[in-house]
């Protein structure tokens, strides 16, 4: 699909820049640039996920296009083309919230994840594929600041304990075709941890919310974490400015916590914390608009 079909197809929508920024998972102003002609190279997993939502315009009559429900007529991953799975990769807005896919919604399988070509970024959740955009900048700056704070605290204890920063993959449960990666974890239980990533459930996890992810990381995945025994999962809110906790065992709703102070993790009784104003400097310094090219 060249650009100029994907700008017949977008004005055939009626999107403009930040709504097919938000249906696929991109950024608004590397939209812009590609359309403008100012970004020569784009990227293929940033092409592929233009295409899995304008290519619906230009080729509604091959089953192609998503359903009502947000999910690909396909039933069969293709992971065989570089460029293209099948459009089994569902996009974050097309998705359905408030429950777990049904084995209806997507029959890949956890072979298939691992079979695609390593410039897809995606999650598996009952077999359907989840589109996950590149991160911002401020997205993975404060990631890293929680891992480097985190495993600083852990040396000096001499703990056991592993903090693992993304990407990678886990699978929460062994016999489930699903597998996450949340932007940080951490493991205690070394017999979890395997070549290819983490098999069961971390003690604690954060995510970095976003635009194209965070609703996913609000209910899909939150209902994962629960479930496979997760004892900690905090959700970092760039644009509130909040730590959003859930302490599975010990509380029923989450805490939410402005970016000031510190704030300290259940499992090691609070003795390890997190600066929470360091994080707020971050989201100061660089998630904000930045200038134009002219």
């Amino acid at each position: 699909m060249t650009i100029e079909e994907m700008k017949k197809a977008k004005e055939e929508l009626g999107y403009g820049y930040e709504k097919l920024a938000e249906v696929c998972g991109l950024s608004t102003e590397g939209i812009r640039r590609i359309f403008l002609g100012r970004t020569k190279r784009p990227r293929a997993s940033t092409l592929a996920a233009l295409e899995s939502v304008l290519g619906c315009v230009l080729d509604d009559t091959d089953g192609g296009c998503n359903t009502d429900d947000g999910h690909d007529k396909n039933t069969e991953c293709d992971t065989d083309n570089e460029y293209d799975v099948g459009g089994q990769i569902v996009h974050e807005s097309a998705s359905v919230y408030g429950k777990v896919p049904d084995e209806k919604q997507g029959k890949c399988t956890v072979e298939d994840y691992f079979n695609l070509p390593k410039e897809f970024r995606c999650e598996l959740i009952d077999g359907v594929l989840y589109n996950m955009a590149e991160p911002s900048l401020a997205h993975q700056i404060t990631a890293c600041e929680v891992y480097s704070q985190i495993r600083t605290q852990i040396e000096k204890r001499n703990g056991a304990c592993l903090p693992v920063l993304a990407p990678v993959s886990v699978r929460l449960f062994e016999e489930e075709e699903t597998v996450i990666v949340p932007d940080f974890l951490i493991a205690c239980d070394r017999n979890k941890v395997k070549r290819w990533g983490i098999l069961g459930a971390p003690d604690f996890v954060m995510e970095v919310l976003s635009p194209s992810t965070g609703k996913r990381d609000a209910t899909l995945k939150l209902e994962k974490y629960k479930q496979a025994g997760v004892q900690e999962y905090w959700m970092l809110d760039l644009r509130k400015k909040v730590m959003i906790v859930y302490r599975m065992a010990k509380e029923a709703t989450p805490g939410v916590h402005p970016l000031s102070g510190t704030l300290g993790l259940h499992i090691y009784n609070e003795e390890v914390a997190v600066n929470l104003d360091a994080l707020s400097e971050i989201i100061d310094e660089y998630d904000r608009p930045m200038p134009s090219e002219s």
